[in-house]
C-alpha cells in the first residue's frame, strides 16, 4: 500500500482512497460486492491491481456480470501468478513473487 501511494506521488497521479479497497480474509467477498461492484458499474477506474489471483477472479466475475470485458474495458494485474490465473477464459496478468524465499524467511 505504501508503495502504491509513493508511486502515485512520484508520477503525479492523484491518490484516491476510495479506489483502494482494504479487507480481511473474512470480509473479502463483502468488500468486493459492496465497493468493487460500484467501481466497476460506474467505470470509475480503468484497471485493478489485486492482492492475489483469488481476488482478481472475483473481480473478473463482477466485471463480466456488468457486461464489461477484460482487457477491452478494464485491466487486471495480480500479485500472485498462481495456477488460478490461467483457469479462466481470460488469462490474468500476474506478478511473480518469491514464494519459496518468503517461506524460508518466515521459517
Amino acid at each position: 500500500m505504501r508503495g502504491y501511494i509513493q508511486a502515485c506521488y512520484e508520477y503525479g497521479v492523484e491518490y484516491n482512497s476510495k479506489h483502494v479497497l482494504i479487507y480481511e480474509t473474512e470480509t473479502l467477498l463483502k468488500v468486493l460486492h459492496e465497493h468493487a461492484t460500484t467501481i466497476v458499474k460506474n467505470k470509475q477506474v480503468t484497471g485493478f491491481v489485486c492482492y492475489n489471483d483469488k481476488v482478481a477472479i472475483e473481480l473478473l466475475n463482477s466485471i463480466w456480470q456488468h457486461g464489461y470485458h477484460v482487457p477491452d474495458d478494464f485491466s487486471i494485474v495480480s500479485h500472485d501468478n498462481s495456477t488460478l490465473s490461467s483457469m479462466t477464459k481470460v488469462h490474468l496478468t500476474g506478478v511473480d513473487h518469491p514464494k519459496s524465499d518468503l517461506g524460508q524467511t518466515a521459517v
